[in-house]
């Protein structure tokens, strides 16, 4: 018996180097910023090594993390809540 997965399951399950993903694309675009959203949208527990991107050297990959984080919490107001 074939044991089939949808892409959404295996995208799941896959590990992402965020701080390689957010560095991809032109300097005045997202990039892959969205990739990187989505991904942690399935995976939220994943969203602190995106807070850690802040951090990168790489200027462009910071700009682009905190984007992502923006996304993230305008997306779930209920778990980035002050309450």
């Amino acid at each position: 018996m074939w044991l089939f997965l949808s892409i959404t399951e295996v995208y799941k399950k896959r590990k992402m180097n965020f701080e390689l993903e957010l560095s991809k694309g032109k300097q005045n675009s997202l990039g892959e910023t969205l990739k990187v959203v989505d991904f942690i949208k399935n995976n939220p527990k994943k969203v602190e090594l995106l807070f850690q991107c802040f951090y990168s050297e790489n200027s462009l990959v910071a700009m682009r993390a905190m984007n992502g984080a923006k996304r993230i919490i305008k997306d779930d107001k209920k778990s980035f809540s002050n309450k």
